[in-house]
């Protein structure tokens, strides 16, 4: 039963790769119009949303916002909830270990167009302090239940709450997060420290 679950899991990340190229071929992970948001160097650095009373409001020289502040990309509204490190993630039974340490983003993604879309994790990219860009670990993700970070599709209004998990070498700072609504949109950017 556990070998069936870990087969299952394995199966599910290794097809994501090619499951992004289908929907893309589809154009059901199309570029999505992006709204709100400065745009800088090409990325947004994110509006935060109405109602928020100036928590996490950005300019063109603030920089990005902060943990907690929600910001929009195209139909998705985001918030990072909280970063924790870790060296291994699953469960006692089943789990994998980080080739150096595994930095986990917990996230809350809601759905705020008129239908459905899909969130991909493979989409959404980790910055360091020195510059560096690092990709999701969607192995990892298949270890941890409830990362809901892999693929998800989510209706008009709903939203979804998740752990992005990305291996950094040990010594890495995490800087910001890039958070796309699909793998061709502009992104708006999460600071992380």
């Amino acid at each position: 039963m556990i070998g069936n679950d870990r087969g299952r899991r394995i199966g599910r990340a290794a097809a994501l790769p090619a499951l992004v190229l289908v929907l893309a071929g589809c154009g059901l992970a199309g570029p999505s119009p992006l709204t709100g948001g400065a745009v800088t160097s090409g990325r947004q650095t994110g509006t935060p949303e109405a109602g928020q009373d100036g928590q996490g409001q950005v300019g063109q020289s603030d920089g990005p916002p902060a943990i907690g502040a929600s910001v929009r990309d195209g139909e998705f509204t985001f918030r990072i909830d909280k970063v924790r490190t870790a060296t291994t993630v699953g469960s006692e039974l089943l789990n994998t270990k980080a080739q150096g340490k595994f930095i986990l983003v917990h996230f809350t993604v809601k759905n705020t167009g008129n239908k459905a879309q899909s969130f991909v994790g493979y989409s959404q990219k980790l910055m360091d302090t020195r510059g560096r860009e690092f990709a999701a670990d969607s192995t990892a993700a298949a270890y941890l239940q409830n990362s809901n970070s892999l693929f998800e599709q989510i209706n008009p209004g709903n939203s979804v709450k998740g752990v992005l998990i990305y291996d950094v070498p040990k010594d890495t700072k995490a800087a910001e997060v890039e958070l796309h609504a699909s793998p061709f949109s502009e992104g708006v950017t999460v600071a992380l420290t």
